[in-house]
């Protein structure tokens, strides 16, 4: 019983984690318009928890958990991915803004 509740607050408190950080990309990446790519994100997250209700019905557990697995560690390896490459833009206009600067 206790390891279901730990496993349920992680759980819920990984997604947290993952949608604050989730929002802070995009937020930053779109700053001047960024209400078409939250409604997108927002999308393809319903897409892809309306397509897990479907298929949950027609696979067994084992599969909806190896499909589970494989598209977080997709999603994982993307999200980082994508924060590095976030990380890398910001420091860079930051030094181009501190040469501008000092030229």
């Amino acid at each position: 019983m206790y390891l279901a509740i730990v496993c349920s607050f992680l759980l819920g408190f990984a997604d947290s984690c993952f949608n604050t950080q989730t929002y802070s990309i995009v937020g930053s990446l779109y700053p001047d318009d960024s209400a078409p790519a939250f409604a997108l994100f927002k999308f393809m997250q319903s897409l892809a928890a309306a397509i897990a209700f479907f298929y949950s019905t027609a696979l067994d557990l084992s599969w909806q958990l190896l499909i589970l697995v494989v598209v977080g560690t997709i999603g994982t390896w993307l999200f980082c991915l994508v924060e590095w490459d976030v990380h890398s833009e910001l420091k860079r206009k930051k030094q181009d803004e501190i040469n501008a600067i000092n030229n």
